[in-house]
């Protein structure tokens, strides 16, 4: 409230959905657009009204690639993980939309805590079941999906997984051998030539460093839809900011191109699949999903 007070023109949110509901349903009462960094839930902009945005691949997005990417790669039975105490953790249940209606079954699904740390209990019902699950998908990050993913290979299933956007960090590719072969959906990947790749020099050549997560350079396209959309208004007023930036097409990121005229708020732009090989990247595939395939958001 103090940043409208003093004149913000655009406020910028956390990652997270719950906060960023908060906080904008005050910018949306004074009129100023706001951008969640990198929150993904599709139903943000839905909770909060028309000044509200994300600048992330929605959960419903991310989960759609995933989950014809689970069907191409043969995988009939799935087994899903989530936690009902955030909604991002809740979206095992897009890729559940998806994957049956490309034909694929769900034959496990559980809950966790946020925080929990013994997952013997969801594992023994894996090794469980019949017929087996030859693919894992959980929205869990860290410090939980480390717990999980080293609990699960311990016991010895050696069914491939796939998460989402939150296990992009250093601490998924420090695991070591309990990580290989995990695949997860993210912003985009630096291939060679790559707008990414051009971005991640750049910011090694100023820092000193690589970027250890795609949430640098997701900040980077923020800036990029921002300056899109004031040179369009050609002017920082409030009003005439949120007005451009609905009509903003292709806007060229570090990430994607990025497209907000005729979408809910939640942006058109790809989503990359990448595998942790050796504690590294490997791209699996970059594409946007067929918009016929993506579940509508749920509140």
């Amino acid at each position: 409230q103090e940043l409208i007070d003093d004149g913000a023109a655009v406020l910028v949110t956390p990652c997270d959905a719950d906060p960023s509901i908060g906080a904008g349903q005050m910018a949306q009462a004074a009129g100023v657009a706001a951008f969640s960094t990198c929150a993904s839930s599709p139903s943000l902009p839905l909770a909060v009204g028309d000044h509200m945005f994300t600048n992330f691949p929605g959960d419903n997005v991310q989960t759609t690639v995933s989950a014809k990417y689970a069907i191409d790669s043969g995988y009939k039975n799935a087994y899903l993980l989530m936690s009902p105490d955030t909604s991002y953790t809740m979206l095992p249940n897009y890729f559940k939309t998806v994957f049956e209606k490309l034909g694929g079954k769900v034959v496990g699904e559980d809950n966790y805590s946020m925080g929990q740390q013994d997952f013997s209990a969801q594992v023994t019902k894996i090794k469980s079941l019949s017929p087996a699950a030859d693919v894992i998908m959980t929205g869990a990050y860290e410090p939980d999906f480390p717990a999980f993913i080293k609990q699960l290979r311990a016991a010895g299933v050696t069914a491939p997984v796939i998460g989402s956007d939150g296990i992009d960090s250093p601490t998924t590719f420090a695991l070591g051998d309990v990580a290989e072969g995990v695949v997860f959906s993210t912003a985009g990947f630096a291939a060679p030539g790559s707008p990414l790749e051009a971005f991640n020099n750049k910011y090694k050549a100023a820092t000193g460093s690589d970027p250890d997560t795609i949430y640098i350079a997701i900040g980077y396209d923020l800036i990029k839809v921002l300056e899109a959309a004031v040179l369009k208004a050609d002017s920082v007023d409030r009003e005439k900011v949120w007005s451009a930036v609905r009509e903003l097409e292709n806007v060229q990121g570090a990430t994607s191109t990025i497209t907000y005229k005729g979408t809910d708020g939640v942006p058109l732009r790809q989503v990359a699949l990448v595998k942790v090989v050796k504690g590294n990247r490997e791209l699996v595939l970059q594409e946007a999903p067929d918009p016929a395939l993506v579940p509508a958001p749920k509140l």
